[in-house]
């Protein structure tokens, strides 16, 4: 297992029943002690100095212990470099939160003009739902442009979608060396859709970790990786989401203006994936980035609503960090 945090690990078991308490989590102090000392941390990235509080974050591993599975989650003040976590440079499958770096590759070589937004890519159907009714309305002509393609993509998770866009690019090994040449050396992706969310325990291919890829987004939304209307408008796509509605954005009040990308994975008999990447504006802060990566406790036909609340919580998690800090 990968180590959890850089160094200056403390522990309380009074910030942690605080914080535990905030969120209605029905544990035992006793139980939690030793595992709780491996996830307080605030780092400041830009100083040399970690900045060490005893009130931060052994939330999320009493919201780990008491929902079962594995949670990955981070949040960072794009500002300051301040950042909290558990669980933030080990693997989780990605799923369809891919899509949003997937419709950032297409924006930003629609910047550097190796892509005209209007030329038509091949869709096929196979065996693949639709999502999008942009996408059901172009199948009988077969082709779609891309920067509609990258809309949905983002916007409705479409399967469809984004294989054409994943083919246009050259394929997966194309996205993975694309998030490398962006600095991102972890999240990769080595299957199309819906192959790519097979992902086991201990499997790195398909996946990303919560800090590399919330260091991805802040890179397209904030840091030029994008020109600024293309970052407006993968902002306005993200926005315009809705599938995270039960998720991190769930726990946020609506004048933070957020925007997220989900992923879900659903195949027997591996654990369910839900996860959730999310960027929100509180107001007279800098923006925030909130990831939450979860896999449940066991293989479920169906998404849970208990799995979902598992990154509202999150959400409400960081809600209190970012307005403590």
């Amino acid at each position: 297992m990968s180590k959890l945090f850089d160094e200056n690990l403390f522990y309380s078991r009074r910030g942690f029943a605080t914080l535990a308490t905030s969120l209605g989590l029905s544990m035992a102090l006793s139980g939690c002690a030793e595992s709780a000392t491996k996830i307080v941390q605030k780092t400041k990235e830009t100083k040399s100095a970690n900045l060490i509080q005893d009130d931060d974050f052994a939330a999320f591993n009493a919201l780990e212990a008491t929902a079962g599975g594995r949670l990955g989650a981070l949040v960072i003040n794009t500002g300051t470099g301040e950042y909290v976590g558990h669980r933030k440079d080990e693997s989780f499958a990605m799923c369809s939160t891919f899509k949003f770096a997937l419709a950032g590759l297409i924006l930003r070589g629609i910047d550097a003009g190796r892509f005209d937004p209007n030329t038509e890519v091949p869709i096929v159907r196979g065996d693949l739902s639709i999502y999008s009714d942009k996408v059901r309305a172009n199948m009988a002509s077969g082709k779609m442009k891309i920067i509609e393609l990258a809309g949905e993509a983002q916007i409705t998770s479409d399967n469809i979608a984004a294989n054409a866009l994943i083919s246009f690019i050259g394929g997966p090994d194309a996205f993975t060396a694309q998030m490398k040449a962006l600095g991102d050396a972890i999240t990769r992706i080595d299957h199309n859709e819906p192959e790519m969310n097979r992902v086991v325990s201990g499997d790195v291919r398909n996946s990303t970790s919560p800090f590399a890829y919330s260091k991805t987004m802040q890179k397209f939304l904030l840091d030029g990786a994008l020109s600024a209307n293309s970052a407006q408008t993968l902002i306005g796509w993200m926005r315009e989401t809705q599938t995270g509605r039960k998720r991190i954005r769930a726990s946020l009040p609506a004048d933070w203006n957020a925007g997220d990308k989900t992923g879900t994975g659903i195949w027997a008999p591996i654990p369910n994936k839900v996860n959730d990447i999310c960027i929100c504006w509180p107001p007279n802060k800098p923006p925030h980035i909130i990831a939450g990566f979860y896999e449940a406790p066991g293989f479920f036909e169906d998404t849970r609503d208990q799995d979902q609340k598992v990154l509202a919580d999150v959400g409400k998690i960081a809600l209190d960090w970012i307005m403590r800090n």
